[in-house]
């Protein structure tokens, strides 16, 4: 089993943290770290070229690691997320790229919601028997002497965490990324959800909502995409929802999208009660290329707690797959001078020329609202996903857009002559004589017939071509 840790010393690897927990099963996500974080173990078998034997167990498990208590004894707290399939490790100079494909989120609440804290503090304690476990960086400050000293735990050889020395100067802050056989001190026994089911990625929420550091947070997942086909072969009943898989080559994760079709794109939002109340704030949908008709909602407001959220997106007839990427973003608030927001208007005036000389009217709108005195400076944090959807042009509909025109021009042009030789032919005489004797004697009749069967197989091409294909637009 390998454990990926992530920590909140930098922004970007906290919104790392909001986007595994945001993207659905199957997706493909990367992890970075620098050869210091990776285990000396997981060296080896770069070096030794032994690498690929290795990943046969390419299970994976996902970690926060968030920053508790004061220097110099500051250490992590670990909060497990959800599964993960290693893909590859890449070395490229001295920084390791670790593909993983998103898994199934670990079940908190396996043993009921009140019982989540205790196997939260369970799987941290397996975490801790780990041998080299992350420990926060080092921190630089100045004595009295004005002399720069770092201070904080480190390891020292495989004893538990000690203050750092300033000799011999070596310190060792653990791994982020490394490798644990079955039988090895610190594996981690836990529950999964059953397919289908999101009270795993809930129980998820619910610990890491309630962490310090994740107390101005956004928490959503992306469901997936839906499409809405009529209950009876697609064509008559009631429209029902099919959740669209993703696919991939082991590289990018795309949503295969059918032209023409509407789909609809699912987020599912929740915060534990425990965690702070956040101010208004809403989320914005982007796309790039033109692939897409329209979408029923481009800024999404997050108001409650809980709630799910439905965008209906309109995907454009193309003859061509087209990929269209879908970015969901944090809206961000444009505040003026002293803190008062965008929406705050300002002083105006209006002059008004009557017969009796010139007018000035003055107007103000909406008094300028200052901003939370306690949100000013903190950041909110909400994932920013990346969906890469394809839309592509249905191979069933063109071919079978061209059978019909085949089928149309074959009957429209048929004859009684034709129809005749077809009877008297020596395939129809010899096979099966009385049905080549009923097609001579019929041939007039079956004429009329066929130019009926030309004309309805004719206007089903068309429905086709200008209802479903871009030659309609």
């Amino acid at each position: 089993m390998f454990y990926l840790f992530s920590s909140d010393f930098r922004t970007k690897w906290k919104a790392d943290v909001l986007d595994i927990v945001c993207y659905p099963e199957g997706q493909i996500f990367r992890f970075r770290y620098q050869l210091k974080h990776v285990s000396q173990e997981t060296q080896a078998w770069v070096t030794k070229k032994s690498l690929p034997d290795k990943l046969s167990e390419r299970t994976a498990v996902l970690v926060y690691a968030e920053t508790i208590g004061n220097i110099p004894t500051r250490t992590f707290n670990f909060y497990p997320l959800r599964q993960a399939e290693v893909i590859r490790i890449q070395v490229i100079g001295t920084v390791y790229y670790v593909d993983i494909r998103l898994g199934k989120f670990i079940d908190y609440f396996s043993s009921g919601r009140d019982k989540a804290d205790e196997i939260l503090t369970t799987l941290r304690e397996a975490i801790r028997q780990v041998k080299f476990y992350p420990l926060p960086p080092l921190t630089r400050m100045q004595d009295a002497q004005e002399e720069e000293r770092r201070k904080g735990l480190t390891w020292k050889d495989n004893d538990t965490p000690v203050p750092y020395q300033e000799t011999p100067g070596f310190a060792n802050q653990g791994y982020f990324f490394q490798y644990l056989t079955d039988k090895s001190t610190g594996t981690m026994s836990y529950s999964i959800a059953a397919p289908g089911s999101h009270k795993a990625w809930e129980s998820v929420v619910e610990v890491l909502s309630a962490a310090p550091s994740m107390h101005r947070s956004i928490f959503y997942l992306v469901e997936g995409f839906y499409a809405l086909r009529k209950k009876h072969f697609d064509l008559f009943g009631e429209y029902e929802e099919h959740l669209i898989s993703p696919k991939d080559n082991g590289w990018d994760t795309r949503y295969p999208l059918k032209m023409g079709k509407s789909v609809v794109l699912k987020l599912l939002f929740y915060r534990s009660s425990k965690a702070t109340a956040l101010p208004p704030c809403s989320l914005e949908i982007k796309t790039d290329g033109d692939a897409f008709a329209g979408f029923s909602q481009k800024e999404i407001p997050v108001l409650s707690r809980y709630n799910e959220e439905r965008v209906l997106i309109a995907c454009k007839r193309v003859f061509d797959s087209i990929f269209a990427p879908i970015i969901i973003e944090l809206k961000q608030e444009v505040a003026l001078e002293g803190n008062v927001s965008e929406s705050a208007s300002l002083l105006r005036s209006t002059q008004v020329a009557t017969p009796w000389g010139l007018l000035e009217f003055r107007m103000k709108e909406n008094a300028p609202q200052p901003q939370n005195p306690e949100a000013v400076g903190q950041e909110l944090l909400a994932p920013n996903p990346f969906l890469l959807t394809q839309v592509v042009a249905s191979k069933g509909l063109i071919f079978g857009t061209l059978a019909l025109l085949v089928l149309a021009s074959f009957f429209l042009f048929a004859s009684p002559e034709y129809i005749q030789m077809v009877g008297w032919s020596r395939v129809a005489q010899a096979g099966y004589k009385p049905f080549g004797d009923w097609l001579v004697r019929n041939a007039p009749t079956l004429t009329q017939a066929s130019k009926i069967f030309g004309a309805v197989f004719t206007l089903a091409a068309g429905y086709l071509a200008f209802r479903k294909l871009p030659v309609g637009k």
